[in-house]
């Protein structure tokens, strides 16, 4: 039965031979210091000179702008250059006259960088660059290699992309160097060792925030390794297989009962099937925290149980390949 409300994230994460994530944008609203929207009434034609801009926003105070059209406004420039929606204009511009303008000409963001624990040293690009917790105000936009080093975890590192113009976070847990090995799982018809390393690493990065460790529950992870299977086996990848039953019908079809629900999957081609288990979950784990939506359902504080599901396939003809996971998580007592 479904009894309650139900949450499910439908957003799934791809890993591909060389790995991809997705950087969290935030809107045009979030980073323009209460800068006003500018409306453009008539057209303005000129150098408009930017003011009230932070010094890691904007390189310079000025921008050449030949034209901009009439009814334009400034934040909807810098939305459109940043792929957002614009906000409602507030107040009209004399036509032909300077005025505040948010430059779309960006090369620079911030970066902050929290550790779990705190007082990690932090390299950017291999340079120190401080410890956490930091903000590190003028970063360029680009890829850049964070490094982490705290006496007694485990050298850490990300590779982030820094958008202009806008805040880019990293909250990363940190893994102790007497961390043991996975505790075994029940079988489940997968492949276990992987599955007890990503159960490892997820109670982990809930643990280092002050949340409970999920319990292993071995009919979710019936369910979860049958979903696996089952995208394998009919080549497809999605949270809904081709008759069009999601991770709610799957788990009703299994007699399970939850109030809360929700589901992450993960295709990696990155590593061979003979590849130790422990870096494989801690790889899948890592990009899923990189993923808002993946993170939430790792962090929410109302999951109680974890089960997941790993197979793999051969054939790099094939999609999904590679290593092939399901982890479902549920508020069940």
């Amino acid at each position: 039965m479904r009894p309650g409300r139900t949450v499910l994230l439908l957003l799934f994460l791809v890993l591909a031979a060389g790995g991809m994530a997705s950087a969290v944008q935030y809107p045009v609203s979030d980073i323009r210091g209460g800068l006003p929207d500018v409306l453009a009434s008539p057209a303005v034609t000129g150098t408009v000179t930017l003011t009230g801009i932070p010094a890691w926003y904007a390189p310079t105070d000025t921008v050449r702008i030949p034209r901009i059209p009439a009814g334009e406004t400034g934040n909807s420039l810098l939305g459109t250059f940043l792929n957002r929606t614009p906000r409602k204009p507030s107040f009209p511009i004399p036509g032909g006259s300077a005025a505040p303008f948010p430059w779309t000409g960006l090369r620079y963001g911030s970066l902050s960088v929290t550790t779990h624990p705190s007082g990690a040293t932090i390299f950017l690009d291999g340079g120190l660059a401080g410890r956490s917790p930091a903000l590190l105000p003028r970063v360029s936009q680009g890829s850049h290699h964070v490094g982490f080093l705290l006496p007694g975890y485990l050298p850490d590192s990300r590779d982030v992309t820094v958008i202009a113009g806008l805040p880019t976070t990293l909250d990363v847990a940190l893994v102790p160097e007497d961390t043991p090995q996975a505790e075994p799982v029940p079988d489940n018809g997968g492949l276990t060792r992987v599955d007890a390393a990503i159960a490892k690493y997820t109670n982990i990065e809930r643990t280092a925030r002050g949340l409970a460790a999920l319990a292993w529950d071995s009919d979710l992870a019936r369910v979860a390794v049958a979903n696996s299977r089952d995208m394998r086996d009919r080549h497809y990848f999605s949270h809904v297989n081709p008759d069009g039953h999601d991770v709610f019908w799957r788990l009703g079809n299994a007699g399970y009962s939850w109030k809360e629900a929700g589901e992450n999957i993960a295709f990696s081609a990155r590593y061979q099937a003979d590849a130790d288990p422990d870096t494989v979950g801690r790889a899948l784990v890592r990009v899923w925290m990189e993923s808002l939506s993946h993170r939430e359902n790792i962090l929410a504080p109302y999951y109680t149980r974890t089960g997941i599901g790993t197979v793999f396939e051969h054939d790099t003809t094939l999609t999904p390949h590679g290593y092939i996971v399901t982890q479902l998580f549920s508020d069940k007592d």
